[in-house]
């Protein structure tokens, strides 16, 4: 039993918060854990979905596009995933982006890696910017890599400490996320070694921290502003004392606030608070246009990259574009940030000029696949599927040289370029099966 491993001081502790609901949690831990996953509805409709993707999924709950995963089956290396069609997400950690409102503007999500809120928000706000920031380097690959397999369009990446944060983005964000950093209360059931690293000592560390990232992060809210704050944890000194010392010092109304056990959920648990800045802050985006349009010169290299866009694939434009060490980005806003270097990923990696020739990266054809001129749009029992993400080339039988954006099921997989009989292909080594 996994009560077994508990310390007697988080028995107790549950016990007062619990009191005679506390076995009961106590006997959700020996329970299999639950699977999720987000279904990419900016590829394609939940319906569609439902009917190829052959997974025992039901719908939960918390969103329109949020499915439990009723087996135990290893989805890695379904080509579906490795197309970006789903997301894996633990269920209850979608239900705090799923309490917000629909938001038009501008979005932190502060903590983002891997990824799971990132992407949920942005599939629930199409037309909303995120900026999606991951202090850590190692985590922020993943996040830049979950981003671009599910070829989304509307993320920008950062890779900065939470007090360069406000510095630069000072009362600019319409909502700003909190997934804070904490004690894992919530991953009890799937990780033995969260339960020998928790003390009542570390869940104060863990408080700590947090308020750390508030302090940093709250004044890039605009004045009316949501901020969303949860965790996975049950921990009163990282949950409800953090919510009251956000009210407090911040002068925020609490909209919701809910406290998500497994024994009461399908799910792991999870913790979450929604609030609304009532402060009247000034505006100060701290936007140079004439530092903007220095970064934003025209150059030799965009040109070649605006034209193959042009004759490769339809309805694929920008307003901007921005050449980064011979690598060419096109997004859609601005946003008040001269410094672009402090960008991983802006809007969509589209690609790199070589001797005159545009290059396409591998985001592209993740992020407009669907638009590319030419397509192979596989089905799941297709042998030259599997011969695709395997890294083997396609024998050419109708299509003239150029690229080639290849799919199945209608979800963009990744590209190849015709060379008269071969089709020779692009799929990343590091991703192929």
């Amino acid at each position: 039993m996994k009560k077994n491993l508990l310390n007697k001081d988080f028995i107790k502790y549950i016990e007062n918060i619990l009191g005679d609901d506390a076995p009961n949690y106590f006997s959700a831990l020996d329970k299999n854990t639950a699977r999720g996953l987000l279904v990419n509805i900016s590829k394609n409709s939940v319906e569609h979905f439902k009917n190829i993707s052959k997974l025992d999924i039901k719908e939960t709950n918390f969103n329109t596009f949020g499915f439990y995963l009723n087996s135990c089956e290893k989805v890695g290396n379904n080509p579906l995933h490795i197309a970006g069609a789903f997301y894996m997400q633990e269920p209850s950690a979608m239900a705090p982006i799923s309490a917000l409102p629909k938001i038009s503007g501008y979005i932190l999500d502060c903590c983002a890696s891997p990824g799971g809120k990132t992407i949920q928000l942005a599939l629930a706000n199409p037309n909303s910017i995120i900026v999606a920031n991951e202090i850590n380097r190692e985590r922020c690959n993943v996040l830049i890599s979950n981003i671009e397999r599910m070829g989304l369009t509307n993320v920008y990446v950062s890779c900065l400490p939470s007090e360069k944060l406000n510095e630069y983005f000072y009362n600019f964000f319409d909502a700003v996320i909190v997934d804070a950093p904490c004690s894992g209360e919530g991953m009890f059931r799937k990780d033995d070694f969260a339960i020998k690293q928790w003390t009542e000592e570390y869940t104060k560390k863990c408080s700590i921290l947090q308020k750390e990232i508030l302090n940093n992060v709250i004044p890039c809210l605009k004045s009316n502003g949501i901020l969303l704050y949860s965790t996975c944890t049950f921990s009163v000194n990282e949950d409800e004392e953090n919510v009251e010392f956000i009210k407090n010092k911040f002068n925020f109304d609490l909209l919701d606030m809910k406290k998500l056990f497994p024994h009461k959920i399908i799910g792991e648990g999870q913790f979450y608070a929604i609030l609304k800045s009532s402060n009247e802050n000034f505006d100060n985006n701290n936007l140079s246009n004439k530092k903007i349009s220095k970064l934003l010169k025209n150059s030799k290299n965009i040109e070649i990259c605006k034209q193959f866009l042009e004759h490769n694939l339809k309805n694929v434009t920008f307003p901007y574009f921005l050449e980064r060490n011979n690598c060419i980005f096109g997004f859609n806003d601005l946003l008040p940030l001269t410094r672009y270097q402090n960008f991983e990923n802006i809007g969509v990696r589209l690609g790199s000029v070589e001797n005159n020739r545009f290059i396409p990266h591998h985001q592209l054809f993740k992020s407009f696949g669907q638009n590319f001129n030419q397509i192979i749009n596989f089905s799941l029992d297709d042998p030259k599927l599997f011969d695709y993400i395997s890294g083997n080339s396609l024998i050419n039988e109708n299509f003239y040289n150029g690229y080639i954006a290849i799919l199945v099921e209608g979800y963009p997989l990744g590209g190849a370029k015709v060379a008269n009989d071969r089709i020779n292909n692009l799929f990343p080594k590091g991703l192929r099966v």
